[in-house]
């Protein structure tokens, strides 16, 4: 057998080797432009706005359990919450009452969208406050995400929390265009941090109302309550 390709079917096997050649250089690059369209997608900002009924806690829910599995755990105790008294809650004290108060919260919200536990503010208001306090004075970081019915509201809510829980105050996003000063009609949503004591207000289309209050400790478990009432920290 001769180990030399016949000259007759020379013509046939390069003119198939380079169709096969072409075929595989096509599919190349309809994967690398199919690639670089998912990038792109997956990269393009997506509106800051929330649906009538979406739950704007969910991706701040998201977003803080990420950031509390990426971020090293820091000095705690930077915070100073000027009415937090003498005598005060444990960390699991305070937990055990915030989280008691949430799972009633998720209760009355799956059987009504958008509600909320009142209970007896005598009762209920007092040792949530503390509570609160306890954990940002033990807390490195803090988040929090307020729904509020209107914008002087959602505003007094933000400088209220920051105020009591001895929090940096930062710039306020979202509340001009090109400089010029908008009012925001209806219900709104603000994000804050305290990394940089920055805030963001947007328009918010949905009936949650209440502030997420996220505070990360030294211990790194992921804390979050929703949703506290907005004048949980003026209760006397």
């Amino acid at each position: 057998m001769s180990l030399l390709w016949n000259a007759g079917c020379m013509p046939s096997l390069t003119s198939r080797h380079r169709h096969i050649t072409a075929t595989l250089q096509r599919r190349h690059r309809l994967v690398i432009a199919s690639s670089s369209s998912e990038t792109s997608r997956g990269s393009a900002k997506i509106p800051f706005s929330f649906s009538a009924g979406a739950d704007p806690f969910s991706s701040a829910r998201k977003t803080a359990a990420e950031l509390a599995a990426a971020t090293e755990p820091q000095q705690g105790g930077v915070f100073s919450p000027p009415g937090l008294p003498a005598s005060t809650l444990s960390v699991t004290e305070a937990d055990t009452l915030l989280a008691r108060f949430e799972r009633n919260q998720r209760e009355v919200a799956a059987g009504g969208f958008g509600k909320t536990v009142s209970g007896a503010p005598s009762c209920t208001l007092p040792p949530l406050k503390v509570a609160t306090l306890c954990l940002a004075a033990e807390a490195s970081h803090i988040m929090m995400g307020i729904c509020a019915s209107n914008q002087a509201q959602g505003l007094q809510a933000l400088k209220g929390w920051t105020r009591d829980l001895g929090l940096p105050k930062g710039k306020l996003h979202g509340m001009d265009q090109v400089g010029k000063p908008v009012n925001i009609p209806g219900a709104v949503f603000i994000k804050y941090n305290s990394t940089s004591g920055d805030a963001f207000i947007s328009g918010y289309a949905g009936e949650y109302r209440g502030v997420l209050y996220t505070p990360q400790l030294v211990d790194g478990v992921f804390r979050q309550y929703g949703y506290l009432p907005l004048n949980l920290l003026e209760e006397k």
